[in-house]
């Protein structure tokens, strides 16, 4: 199985990205897209540390607009937004799951390896 929805899935536009981070499903993946200046990055969307979704309710951000770390509402694990590493709190070391993605003429969409 893989761990992302297929290379070309197109994801959501860069326009629709808040700046608190997109949570969305497709192809019955979890997902947790963010967007800081040019640099847009997605991950599955569960905590390395809990396995929960980072944001709590479909509507609410995961991330913290002053930092622009990526927040579990949980126990607060942060993670950096260009690669998913645990900055600190109950990841104890391990990142989110990245999903390659491009920006293509302004959508998002899954890469290939």
């Amino acid at each position: 199985m893989s761990a992302s929805p297929p290379p070309g899935t197109v994801l959501c536009r860069v326009a629709d990205i808040p700046e608190t981070g997109l949570a969305l499903e497709k192809d019955g993946f979890r997902l947790a897209v963010v967007r800081r200046g040019d640099l847009v990055t997605a991950f599955i969307n569960a905590c390395a540390h809990f396995g929960v979704r980072l944001n709590a309710t479909p509507e609410r951000g995961f991330v913290d607009p002053a930092s622009g770390a990526l927040v579990c509402h949980v126990h607060y694990a942060r993670y950096a937004p260009e690669d998913g590493r645990c900055l600190s709190g109950e990841c104890d070391g391990d990142g989110l799951t990245p999903v390659l993605v491009r920006v293509r003429d302004g959508q998002v969409v899954v890469g290939s390896g």
